[in-house]
Formats: structure tokens, C-alpha cells, sequence
């Protein structure tokens, strides 16, 4: 969960760019420069295909300690790359033997698609497609095979995971290609195509809707990570003319193609900004003060290929069949959907990771509303002093433990532990996690709702430690000392 941060940076987003989508050209970037340029990358997903496609410029032109940083990030996101390979044929087999057979959408078949390497797209969880009457079959098959229930249900969407030597592996089971809540769309099941992955056979999601149902991916998600960009900027570059029009015209019958167009014109900032463009890095939400985007649902109620639809579009924000079932019907359970979820959405834009929510916290708690850079240096004064502060959290990646709009207070860091919440320092981004693990020269990190740990940081980066989390009324000690995974990507 990240407090109001800095973002990534126009810039270095530029060169990142640059890297990925013309990596024999010289990126132009200062020395001291490349450590930074590292951080972004891994925030944007982007490590392991900017390494793949530029080993020989990073090795060239950064520093030797940070193309050696590189290489090592890369080698650990290929060896989770291939064990999530292994899992994944070890489960399709599983559901095999009872004739269910599991089409595999995005993940590691779309990375050796685009990129030639299957670890090009570092992924938290396998997703499937499974028809809905194989659901319960598919779900014993998974269960005998070892795999536990993480979290959804039947029929919605459901994840399971299973333990592994390289982390807990994932599989997130659907039955439709988009979010239950799209259900007004006509979307059909996906097509597929046979493909060999390290050995292992898959069912590879294909067809003419594959790029309109990536570009409804993309819209789904506020600020997603540029390597989703750079995915569908790299699938349309590759079609031909009449393959470009079967999509569209894929799109179309889906009720996707307002998404489709959106995606088009993403991808051609993409690659403006890979050629330079400073104009198309804030075209994208990337601003000198963070990530700036709209709440999905007015995306989706623009996107929308009717009237009609648009307004199913806004009531499936609004009361999504869960939230029915949950809080009833009516008007109640509207309001009890906005109370929860809405903050964000009913202000004209979304600033993300960079400033607080507006919900009035900042008066009752005497919180001050300062600049992400400043903030950290404020808090380092006032725990060096042996002071407490309190700050506002943002993002859901320590949800149950600290949800978004919380008051969290911050104090000195006493002991450096494992199941400690501290704010730390993340190349200039203040970022909310718990320690994972204490070594003498770094500190490692994760989110209660993360399936993965973040970038590894110096003892020096803590900060601070959470002393407690106030929601609402109500205050509480620092949250349980435990770490869980859970969050989807």
C-alpha cells in the first residue's frame, strides 16, 4: 500500500520505454540515473522484458553494479517463471484426467508469444478460463491435486493456491473472459490455439477478440502498469491490415470496441513515448507528481457501446451481484457500496499513490497534506526526535490489516522484525508494507494482500514503524504480526 508517493517519473518512464521498445538504441540516460530506472521498471512490471530485449545495451551503458542487479531480478523472475510453468501443466493435468481442459489467458503463453520468453511477463497468478458447467468438477480436480481455496467462490471467480520452494503459486479459475459484472456485454467464450511452453501444452487463448479483450484488461484497472501497454502495442504492431480488421470487427460484435479504440490509441502513445515524446508520458498518467488516472467505472460508462449499456455499466459498479447478495437490493445497498468504494470515483480524477483521500481525515486527525518527498523527510525528523506522526494510507495492498482512507500513526522503529509495519523509503516513494525478512544489508518487504515481495531496500530506507490504525472512530494497536497473500493483478 503506498502513501502519497512521487510515481515513477515522466522521464524515466520515457527511457524505460525507449529500452523496451528500441533497445539497440543508445538510452541517453545519465549513470547516476540507471539504479532509479531499475526501481521504475519494477514497479512497471517491465524488468524482465527490458532485459531480454536490452541485455546488451544495459550491460553497455549502466553501471556494472546495476546491470549485474538487473540480470540477477531477471534470472529470479525466470526461476518463478518456470516453476509457475511446471504448476500450471501439473494442474492442467489434474483436470485433464476428468476431460476439463483449461484455456490459459495472458500469463507466461502471451509472454512467449510477444517476446520469445516466457518469463518476459512477470505474473502473480495463472489465469483460466473454465466453462462454468465444468466449474465444480474443475474445482475437486484442483483440490485432490493439492491446491487450496484462496479466495471467490463458484460460480464467480475463484483462486487457488499451493506452496512451492520458488513461493506460493496461483490460479485464478473464471468462466468468463471479462468481470461478472460486464455480463451485459456479449462476449463470447475465448478461442484457442494448441502451443508448447518449455514442454509443457497449453491452451492458449487466440483468436480475432484477443486484442479487444486485452484492451478491456487495460481499461479495468487504474494506472495499470506500462508493461500492459507495451503488451498490446506489441500485439498490434505484429497484425497485418486484415488481421487488424477481423479484430475490430470481433471487437464490435462484443460490445468491446469503443475498448479497442481506446487500446489503439494507448498503443500509439507508446510509441511516442519510446521515441521520445515527453507529451505522450502525461497522455499515459505519468506526471512529475505521481500516476493520475479516472476511476475505471466512468471509463467503462464512456467505453460503452450504447446508452443502454452504459447505464448497466454504472449499476454493475454500483451493485455488482456480490453486493446484492451482501447488502441487499435496494438503496441501502447502494449506499453502503459507495461508502466503502466510491471515494475515489466521485471526484473528476484519480491521483494515484500521491495524495490522500478527500474524506475529511485530514482535518478531524490534524493530518497536514504535504508533498510525497517532503513527507519523508518530515517523518524521518519526527522519529529521529523519538516523535509520532500520523499519515493518511492510500491503495489496497494491506488490506484486511490497513484499508484505503486509514489513519495510520508512525513512530521510531524499535526493533527491525519480521511482521512489523514500517514506512520505508522506495526510491523516493513512500511506501506501507510489512518486513518480510531482515538481512544485514537489506530489508525486504510485502503487502498482507500481495503475492509477491517488493524490491529489496537498505535498512537505512525504514523509516518508520506503524505504532497504530485508526478507521473512523475506532483506533487499533499495529496490525497482527502476519503476512498473506491474496491481492489479484
Amino acid at each position: 500500500m503506498s502513501v502519497p508517493a512521487r510515481g515513477a517519473g515522466p522521464e524515466l518512464v520515457r527511457h524505460l520505454a525507449g529500452l523496451v521498445m528500441s533497445p539497440l538504441r543508445d538510452p541517453g540516460l545519465p549513470a547516476d540515473q540507471w539504479r532509479a530506472l531499475l526501481g521504475v521498471a519494477v514497479r512497471e512490471r517491465c524488468a524482465a522484458v527490458a532485459w531480454i530485449r536490452a541485455s546488451e545495451a544495459i550491460v553497455r551503458w549502466a553501471p556494472a553494479e546495476t546491470a549485474a542487479a538487473w540480470r540477477q531480478l531477471y534470472i529470479t523472475i525466470a526461476a518463478r517463471g518456470h516453476a509457475q510453468i511446471a504448476a500450471a501443466g501439473e494442474a492442467a493435468a489434474a483436470l485433464h484426467r476428468s476431460a476439463i481442459h483449461p484455456i490459459t489467458l495472458k500469463g507466461f503463453p502471451l509472454a512467449a508469444m510477444l517476446y520469445g520468453d516466457a518469463s518476459a511477463r512477470a505474473c502473480t497468478d495463472i489465469d483460466w478460463f473454465v466453462p462454468r458447467a465444468d466449474r465444480p468438477q474443475a474445482q475437486r480436480a484442483l483440490y485432490a491435486a493439492g491446491w487450496i481455496h484462496n479466495e471467490g467462490e463458484l460460480p464467480w471467480d475463484e483462486t487457488v493456491e499451493r506452496p512451492g520452494p520458488h513461493g506460493t503459486m496461483y490460479i485464478e479459475v473464471h468462466s468468463s473472459l471479462l468481470h461478472p459484472r460486464f455480463a451485459y456485454l456479449p462476449v463470447p467464450e475465448p478461442e484457442y490455439e494448441p502451443m508448447l511452453v518449455e514442454g509443457v501444452a497449453v491452451r492458449r487463448h487466440a483468436g480475432p477478440l484477443l486484442p479487444g479483450y486485452l484492451a478491456a484488461h487495460l481499461a479495468q484497472h487504474v494506472a495499470p502498469p506500462l508493461l500492459w501497454d507495451i503488451d498490446f502495442a506489441t500485439l498490434w504492431q505484429r497484425l497485418s491490415i486484415p488481421d487488424r480488421a477481423a479484430a475490430r470487427r470481433a471487437a464490435r460484435q462484443a460490445g468491446l470496441g469503443r475498448y479497442l479504440g481506446w487500446a489503439e490509441r494507448r498503443a500509439a502513445l507508446v510509441l511516442r513515448l519510446a521515441a521520445g515524446d515527453r507529451a505522450a508520458a502525461g497522455a499515459l498518467g505519468f506526471t512529475a507528481a505521481g500516476r493520475s488516472d479516472v476511476h475505471p467505472a466512468w471509463r467503462h460508462v464512456r467505453l460503452a457501446p450504447t446508452l443502454a449499456s452504459a447505464a448497466r455499466a454504472l449499476d454493475g459498479w454500483l451493485r455488482p451481484p456480490w453486493v446484492r447478495e451482501t447488502y441487499g437490493p435496494g438503496v441501502a445497498g447502494v449506499v453502503m457500496r459507495v461508502a466503502r468504494h466510491w471515494r475515489t470515483a466521485l471526484v473528476r480524477g484519480e491521483r494515484v499513490g500521491d495524495r490522500a483521500p478527500d474524506d475529511g481525515s485530514a482535518v478531524t486527525t490534524g493530518i497536514a497534506r504535504v508533498q510525497p518527498g517532503r513527507m519523508l523527510e518530515v517523518a524521518r525528523g519526527v522519529t529521529r526526535e523519538g516523535g509520532a506522526m500520523w499519515i493518511v494510507a492510500t491503495g489496497a495492498s494491506m488490506l484486511p490489516a490497513i484499508a484505503p482512507g486509514d489513519r495510520v500513526r508512525i513512530g521510531p522503529v524499535r526493533v527491525l522484525r519480521p511482521g512489523v509495519v514500517v514506512l520505508a523509503d522506495a526510491e523516493g516513494a513512500p511506501v506501507l508494507h510489512r518486513v518480510v525478512r531482515v538481512h544485514d544489508k537489506e530489508v525486504v518487504l510485502r503487502g498482507d494482500a500481495c503475492r509477491t515481495d517488493d524490491a529489496p531496500i537498505r535498512p537505512a530506507d525504514v523509516v518508520a514503524a506503524v505504532q497504530a490504525v485508526a478507521r473512523g472512530p475506532a483506533v487499533r494497536p499495529e496490525p497482527p504480526a502476519r503476512v498473506r497473500g491474496g491481492a489479484r493483478s
